[in-house]
């Protein structure tokens, strides 16, 4: 199965190849002020002045990696008020990058508007290049979700975002447009994931025996109250979280969390005496 990773690298690729001119004017600057120790400490100077509380610092974008782009103009767009008075207190500024060539409020408008866009795609690669836990199950709904805000882009009134929106969804296309074509195993992987049989048991009982018979039917459960319980708490909980998941045994919890396992009926399961709750639909 082909790296997703690599896959949405591909689609950002074609969505900024004709970046526009707002973010070329803070790509310029960006380079002018780093060009030179002087240059950057009267900058630091211009955004201590205006009591901007960041502790990034200006950083100039490979325009081949999309990554570094997001970077520089999410950290870029945070001292606008600085580069104005940068502007204001050396000629040479405007002078280099001439009359059209400084960031003005509509650029620096634009560059939040590419950064928030971007960032959804930055935000995603993070996730999906995890290498402490599993990344396999989360595919299929992140492609979902990018669908989604390719779709939102497309029928977007900003010329820009729907071009962008149009570039992306094409590549996008050509990967994942087809689910007929698109790797099973994007499927299974989802499907097997025991946070998620859970919320597929419906589905699967209906593509089984049919919509007639499962409604039909009490559709009962033979997990205690308790242990569905503890299941949605975990299913919510390890959904919530960004850190790396440890997988590690612990042969000590292990073995208190066997002793308990009476006490809440797992030992049952299957069994006469076990509950049988009415799940609701």
């Amino acid at each position: 199965m082909r790296c997703m990773a690599h896959i949405v690298n591909l689609v950002v690729m074609d969505g900024l190849k004709d970046v526009g001119e707002s973010v070329l004017k803070v790509r310029n600057a960006v380079r002018y002020i780093r060009s030179s120790p002087a240059r950057l400490k009267k900058f630091k100077e211009c955004v201590e002045y205006e009591k901007i509380d960041g502790k990034s610092s200006l950083c100039l974008d490979v325009p081949t990696r999309w990554n570094s782009t997001y970077l520089m103009l999410n950290i870029a767009q945070k001292y606008e008020r600085a580069f104005e008075r940068y502007e204001s207190q050396e000629p040479m500024f405007r002078l280099e990058l001439g009359e059209n060539g400084v960031p003005d409020f509509h650029d620096w408008s634009e560059c939040r508007k590419m950064a928030e866009m971007l960032s959804h795609f930055y935000e995603l690669t993070l996730r999906i290049s995890g290498s402490r836990y599993i990344t396999s199950n989360m595919f299929f709904g992140e492609i979902s979700d990018l669908a989604f805000i390719l779709n939102q882009w497309v029928d977007s009134t900003n010329v820009e975002v729907k071009n962008m929106g149009d570039r992306m969804k094409k590549k996008f296309d050509k990967y994942w447009g087809d689910i007929d074509k698109m790797n099973k195993l994007i499927y299974f992987a989802t499907v097997l994931d025991p946070r998620d049989k859970f919320e597929y048991m419906e589905f699967q009982f209906c593509q089984m025996h049919g919509e007639e018979k499962v409604s039909s039917c009490s559709r009962r459960s033979s997990l205690t109250p308790r242990i569905v319980e503890a299941l949605i708490c975990a299913q919510d909980w390890t959904r919530s979280s960004n850190c790396p998941i440890n997988v590690e045994e612990d042969l000590e919890e292990l073995e208190k969390f066997e002793e308990v396992l009476p006490s809440v009926g797992l030992t049952q399961l299957g069994g006469s005496s076990c509950s049988t709750p009415t799940l609701n639909s």
